[in-house]
This record gives C-alpha cells, structure tokens and sequence, in this order.
C-alpha cells in the first residue's frame, strides 16, 4: 500500500538539512547543489549572518551521502563557486551562550 511506503520511507530519509556558506552575496534560494555536474540537493533558503561577520549562510537539503561537515558543493549557476557545509549550530557550536 502507498501508506506502507510513505512511512518506510520515514524512517530511512533520502535527504538532510544542513548548513552551508555562500562564497558571496547573493540570491540563492532555490538553487540546486551539484557534484560533478549531478544534483544533490537544493538551498531552500539564504540570509546574511551577522554571526559570521556578513557572509550569506543558508539551509539546504541535500541527498545524505553528501551531507559531511567540510564537504564542498558547486552552485547550479554558472561561475559563483562553491556552498561549504558547516556544522550546526553555525553561530555557537558548543552552546555556551547565555539564554534569557
């Protein structure tokens, strides 16, 4: 049955969420992610983080063979680089900041 599938397909997703770094500023939701010309994954959103000094970070879905710390993606569009996936939390990895 299709309800069968849906939930086996739960519990071995596909894809991660991870964090990735914009080699520049730009508009980058939407944008697939490729690995020697294949796609691996798509930005689902972009914004500029004041935590790293201005640079553009962003979520991304990624297939999760791809999905290791330090691993290196192209961007869809020709000539703007590549995405860096980083560790999340981004800001503050070890969690020391104070809360209120």
């Amino acid at each position: 049955m299709l309800i069968d599938a849906l939930i086996e397909s739960q519990k071995n997703p596909s894809l991660d969420i991870v964090s990735v770094i914009f080699p520049e500023e730009g508009e980058y939701d939407g944008v697939e992610l490729m690995d020697n010309n294949k796609k691996v994954g798509l930005v689902t959103m972009a914004i500029p983080s004041p935590y790293l000094g201005g640079k553009f970070l962003g979520l991304a879905r990624i297939d999760r063979a791809y999905a290791i710390v330090g691993n290196k993606l192209d961007l869809s569009f020709e000539g703007n680089g590549q995405v860096e996936i980083v560790a999340t939390p981004v800001y503050d990895p070890e969690r020391l900041r104070s809360r209120s």
